[in-house]
């Protein structure tokens, strides 16, 4: 495949200028994709054409209604099929985003002190805080190479005095080093000790194909995935919890209102039978889950997860050949730079230099964006970093106390669709020039709302952004 002849859709705000300090107008290097990542035209294209209809779903005989309510249905059918899988097989329920949907499944499950939870030491904070309800917690490492450990994972899943249900959730590919996990593997092994998982798949839906029901002759099908579109170029907030049929319909729903009833007195009610109305109550986030629709048939049927793997491929290579190389950067989990092993994430600092500093020299001195700092897993970044415990102990007293310029972190480089094998260049030679001039450092100061901010530089104005009357005589 050629990576280079392939026309990728649109992507708002890829043209997009920033000034430096240096007063230059730069275009946006967008290197924080991990996080967010922006839109493609054709769905805020398609949205506006669907507000026009837009109307009440699942309530209501006018014909908006029930126009947006047989898109919004549609729209799940497509969702289930970007995941290779029917309405038949598995249910989907609709979230604000993945944390939202990680702490629904945690509460349907009615987890119990008999309960046991097994997650990589790798989870977000996202998919670590919502199972601490009483449950038995068992950390799976990472290797050296910062990839799950299958055999760690099997030991503890091998101990027989565990009563109560047995629930492994994983992300699908760490959001700190981009390492892929094989979830599969992992599925076929929990299923073979009475475990079901759940896969985190935040930071995987954008970047590898996920096809639940596995190789349909094993046992590996994945029982419970979530994600949101925020992450898959999607606008809007909204989120899915998706689950085999029969798993899904056993459990107790954690959230009730209108919608999620057939029938309500005084002293009762009768949840729907239906188990989608059942768990969700209230007006689903419609636009939201359109957009990840719309999403999921571009990165599928119009670019392909093939076009993808070798997109990213090329920036890992590019980065191989021009990032590691570089004196002065310490670079964790590289993986080889290999696709197959990981996402196109680089994960670095500069020795010396604090990563929240480096953020900013190159957000406000070359117009990239990155993420900085333990990046909700505090615990793993600080494996990485070589912490010992009482580091780890006086850094958290530090930012009790206000003072986050004295935590310890990573800085994250994120690419995605949006990106071109010669951002890395680019990357790269801000990257020699900071370390060529560590002087400029004191041209910044740490501002109150905890982050580098450079001398002179006036605070961010969004007062006028909300006044809609602006331009208007």
């Amino acid at each position: 495949m050629c990576v280079k002849n392939m026309k990728i859709p649109h992507i708002i705000g890829s043209e997009y200028t920033v000034n430096t300090i240096h007063n230059q107008t730069v275009r946006y290097l967008n290197l924080d994709n991990a996080a967010t990542t922006p839109s493609f035209r054709p769905i805020m294209d398609r949205l506006s054409e669907f507000m026009e209809i837009y109307g009440s779903v699942h309530r209501g005989s006018g014909q908006k209604s029930q126009m947006s309510t047989a898109i919004y249905e549609g729209a799940i059918s497509v969702i289930l099929g970007f995941l290779g899988v029917t309405q038949k097989e598995y249910a989907l329920t609709p979230t604000h985003n993945t944390t939202s949907a990680i702490n629904k499944i945690a509460r349907m499950l009615n987890i119990s002190a008999d309960d046991t939870i097994f997650l990589s030491e790798f989870e977000h904070s996202a998919n670590d805080l919502p199972w601490r309800k009483g449950a038995k917690i068992i950390r799976i490492p990472a290797d050296e190479s910062g990839q799950f450990c299958m055999n760690h994972f099997e030991e503890a899943l091998k101990v027989k005095n565990r009563k109560g249900k047995k629930f492994v959730a994983v992300s699908g590919a760490s959001n700190i080093t981009g390492a892929l996990t094989p979830v599969h593997e992992i599925a076929m092994l929990a299923h073979s000790y009475g475990a079901n998982v759940l896969v985190d798949a935040a930071q995987l839906v954008a970047h590898r194909e996920i096809n639940l029901q596995g190789n349909r002759n094993r046992d590996d099908a994945i029982d419970f995935v979530c994600f949101s579109g925020h992450k898959m170029y999607a606008p809007f907030g909204g989120g899915v919890l998706v689950g085999k049929r029969e798993l899904m319909e056993q459990l107790t729903p954690d959230d009730t209102g209108g919608g999620s009833v057939d029938f309500v007195m005084n002293d009762s009610y009768d949840l729907a039978k239906n188990f989608s109305k059942r768990t969700t109550a209230g007006t689903p986030s419609v636009m939201g889950i359109v957009s990840m629709a719309l999403s999921c048939n571009i990165l599928r049927k119009e670019i392909g997860f093939k076009y993808i793997l070798a997109h990213e491929q090329e920036i890992l290579d590019r980065a191989k050949r021009k990032i590691s190389v570089l004196h002065g950067i310490k670079i964790y989990c590289d993986l080889d730079y290999n696709a197959k092993k990981k996402c196109a994430i680089i994960t670095f600092n500069v020795e010396g230099v604090h990563p929240n500093l480096i953020a900013a020299r190159l957000g406000h001195e070359f117009g990239i964006g990155v993420r900085q700092g333990a990046i909700c897993q505090f615990s793993f970044v600080a494996k990485l970093l070589g912490l010992n415990a009482k580091a780890v102990q006086v850094a958290r007293q530090e930012i009790l106390a206000g003072h986050t310029d004295r935590s310890f972190g990573i800085v994250r480089a994120s690419f995605g669709l949006g990106n071109i094998p010669e951002d890395v260049d680019r990357f790269a030679d801000a990257l020699i020039e900071i370390v060529k001039t560590p002087e400029k450092s004191k041209n910044y100061f740490f501002n109150t709302e905890g982050e580098f901010w450079p001398i002179g530089k006036p605070r961010l104005d969004v007062a006028s952004f909300f006044n809609t009357q602006e331009g208007k005589k």
